[in-house]
C-alpha cells in the first residue's frame, strides 16, 4: 500500500510544530472549568482535573502531577519495553527455527548411521556363517574319512575271519592228528592276530549339530546394537510448553517485570534453550563396535559419498588412489577401468582421461596418483605390466611418461616442494626419487625395515613418512635412506592404509582396523588425537586431506 501512494508525497514535507500544536490541542479539558487542561489525575476519583479544583474538589485526594507528560513517559515505556520483547521472541523464533534444522539433520544421520550399524551387524553375521559353515565341513569331511576308513578296516577283519575259517575247516578236514598238533601253534597266532583287531564302536555317541541359543542372541544383539542418546525429556518438554510459557502484562510502573511467569526471565530461557541445542547437537551416537584398541577415539562427522559401482561416467569399479588437487578437486584412480575420474569437493562428476592401452595418453591399471602443487599436474604410477610413471596436466592431457625399465612394484608416490617424484616399490622395498623429467635423483633400499608399503607423504625437512600395513607404523626416512625413526605401532595404528600432512604439519595416520581410524600425531610421533568413524568401510585402499582437513 505505502509503494502505491509513495509517488503522491515526493514533494510534500512534514512539520513537527504542526502536528504538536494539533497534539496540543487534542489535550483533556476539565470537566468542572472547561477553559482550563485538565493536567492532573485523581487516584481516588479516577478522574483529570485542572489546579483550581485541587481546593474545591480534590484536596485531600492523592493526585498525580502532570498528568499528561506522566501518561506519556508510561506508555512510549511500555511500548519500548514491548519492542524489546517482540526482539527477544524473534531470537527465540529464530532459535526455534534453527533447532527444527538441526533436528532433522540429526535424524537423517541417526538413520543412516543406524543403516550402517545394521550394515555392519549383517556383515558380522554374514562373515560368521561363513565361518560356521566351513568349520561344519571340515569337521563333516574329517568324520566321513574316517568312517571310510574304518568301514575299509572292518571289511579286511571280514574277508580275513572268513578265509581263515575256511582254511581251517579244510585242514581239519584233511589233516591228521599229528599235523592238527604240529600247526596248532601257527594257527593259533593267526586266529589271535585277527582277533586282535577291535575298532572301537562309539559312532552313536558322536552326534554332530549346531546348538544355539536365541534368547542369549536377542539379548546380545539389543545390548551391542546401540541406542538413541536423548538427554532432553519429554516431561521437561510439556512443562516448558506448558507450566513456564511467558505471559505477556503491563505492569503498574516501569519498574516492575513486562514477563511474568513465575519462574525465570526469557533471557534465562533463551540461554536454557541454546544450551538445550548445543546438547542435542551432539547426542546421537553410534554404539561401539567390538574389538577396538583401548584407545578413546572421538566420532568423526560423515559428510558425504559420491560413486557406485559400474564403468559409467562418475562410477567407479576398483578405485585404488586418491589425490586432492589446490582446487579441491578428487583425483581418482579406476584401476580396472584404465581412467582417471575428476571430481569436485561435493563429489559431482568433472571430467575423466585415460583408456586402456599402450600408446601416449593411455593407461594400464593405474593404481596410485598424486598431484604437483604449483602446475596441477596428475602424476599417475601403473602397476602391471609396464610399472611405470605417466604425467598428465590437470586437463588430462599427456606430458611424458618413464620409469618402465627401473620400477618393478610401484606402492605409493607423492610430490615435494621441489617437485620431485618420491615413489615407494613393494617386493623390493625401495625408493626411488624422480625429478620431473624422470631422471632418478637417489634411490635406497627399505628391504630391512619395510613389510608392506602402502603410502608415502614427505616433509619440508626432506623427511619420507611410508605407512607400513605389516608393521602396524609409520616409517620415516631421509632423502639419503637412513632410517630416522618410527610412528605409531600396534593396538594405536592397526594395518594402516595411508599417511598424509594437514596444514598444521600434523602427520595423520588412517586405518580400517574394526573401524575407519584417523590418528594425529606430531611428526616427531608424539600422540596429539584420535578419531573414528561411525561404521566400517568394506575396503579402503588410500584416503587424501583437503586443505580444509576434510579426509577422502
Amino acid at each position: 500500500m505505502a509503494r502505491n501512494f509513495k509517488n503522491c508525497f515526493d514533494r510534500h514535507c512534514f512539520n513537527d510544530e504542526v502536528q504538536k500544536k494539533e497534539v496540543e490541542e487534542r489535550s483533556v479539558l476539565c470537566p468542572k472549568h472547561l477553559d482550563k487542561v485538565a493536567n492532573l489525575f485523581c487516584r481516588k476519583c479516577k478522574e483529570f482535573f485542572c489546579n483550581e479544583c485541587i481546593v474545591l474538589h480534590h484536596g485531600l485526594h492523592q493526585y498525580l502531577a502532570d498528568s499528561n507528560s506522566k501518561l506519556s513517559e508510561q506508555v512510549t515505556h511500555f511500548v519500548e519495553k514491548n519492542k524489546s520483547e517482540i526482539n527477544e521472541f524473534q531470537v527465540l523464533l529464530k532459535i526455534s527455527e534453527n533447532t527444527a534444522s538441526t533436528l532433522h539433520l540429526q535424524n537423517t544421520k541417526a538413520k543412516n548411521e543406524i543403516d550402517d550399524t545394521s550394515n555392519y551387524f549383517r556383515s558380522q553375521v554374514e562373515q560368521l556363517k561363513a565361518e560356521k559353515l566351513k568349520e561344519l565341513d571340515d569337521i563333516y569331511s574329517a568324520r566321513l574319512l574316517s568312517l571310510n576308513l574304518l568301514e575299509a578296516n572292518v571289511r579286511d577283519a571280514i574277508n580275513k575271519v572268513t578265509q581263515m575259517s575256511f582254511f581251517m575247516d579244510r585242514f581239519r578236514k584233511f589233516s591228521s592228528a599229528t599235523e592238527l598238533i604240529f600247526f596248532k601253534p601257527l594257527l593259533e597266532a593267526k586266529i589271535h592276530g585277527i582277533r586282535s583287531f577291535n575298532p572301537e564302536m562309539n559312532l552313536a555317541n558322536e552326534d554332530l549339530e549346531f546348538i544355539s541359543n536365541f534368547e542369549e542372541i536377542k539379548a546380545s544383539v539389543r545390548g551391542t546394537f546401540g541406542h538413541i542418546k536423548n538427554s532432553y525429556d519429554s516431561k521437561q518438554l510439556n512443562q516448558t510448553s506448558s507450566e513456564k510459557t511467558p505471559i505477556v502484562k503491563f505492569a503498574g510502573s516501569p519498574n516492575s517485570s513486562t514477563f511474568m511467569n513465575g519462574t525465570c526471565s526469557l533471557t534465562e530461557q533463551v540461554n536454557a534453550f541454546l544450551h538445550l541445542v548445543i546438547d542435542q547437537s551432539s547426542n546421537i551416537i553410534t554404539p561401539s563396535l567390538p574389538g577396538k584398541s583401548q584407545l578413546r577415539r572421538q566420532k568423526m562427522l560423515y559428510n558425504c559419498k559420491f560413486g557406485g559401482y559400474g564403468s559409467m561416467k562418475g562410477q567407479l569399479s576398483e578405485p585404488s588412489g586418491l589425490a586432492v588437487n589446490a582446487q579441491k578437486d578428487i583425483i581418482v584412480a579406476d584401476t580396472d577401468q584404465h581412467r582417471i575420474q575428476i571430481f569436485d569437493k561435493e563429489g559431482r562428476f568433472k571430467f575423466q582421461f585415460g583408456e586402456r592401452g599402450k600408446l601416449d595418453g593411455q593407461l594400464l591399471y593405474p593404481n596410485r596418483v598424486a598431484v604437483v602443487k604449483q602446475t596441477g599436474d596428475i602424476i599417475i604410477t601403473e602397476r602391471r605390466p609396464f610399472h611405470q610413471i605417466q604425467i598428465f596436466n590437470q586437463y588430462g592431457l599427456f606430458v611424458r611418461k618413464f620409469g618402465a625399465n627401473i620400477l618393478e612394484n610401484p606402492r605409493a608416490v607423492t610430490v615435494d616442494n621441489k617437485r620431485r617424484i618420491i615413489v615407494v616399490e613393494g617386493k623390493v622395498m625401495r625408493v626411488i626419487i624422480f625429478d620431473q623429467m624422470g631422471k632418478v635423483l637417489r634411490m635406497f633400499d627399505c628391504s630391512k625395515y619395510l613389510k608392506f608399503p602402502n603410502s608415502v607423504v614427505v616433509n619440508d625437512k626432506e623427511e619420507i613418512f611410508i605407512s607400513d600395513n605389516l608393521s602396524h607404523c609409520v616409517k620415516v626416512f631421509s632423502y639419503g635412506g637412513q632410517f630416522v625413526r618410527e610412528i605409531g605401532g600396534e593396538r594405536l595404528t592397526n594395518f594402516p592404509i595411508g599417511v598424509c600432512i594437514n596444514e598444521a604439519g600434523e602427520i595423520l595416520v588412517a586405518d580400517n582396523y574394526d573401524n575407519f581410524n584417523l590418528t594425529f600425531f606430531t611428526q616427531d610421533g608424539q600422540l596429539i588425537n584420535a578419531l573414528q568413524s561411525k561404521s566400517k568401510h568394506t575396503k579402503c585402499l588410500d584416503v587424501a586431506l583437503m586443505a580444509d582437513n576434510t579426509v577422502v
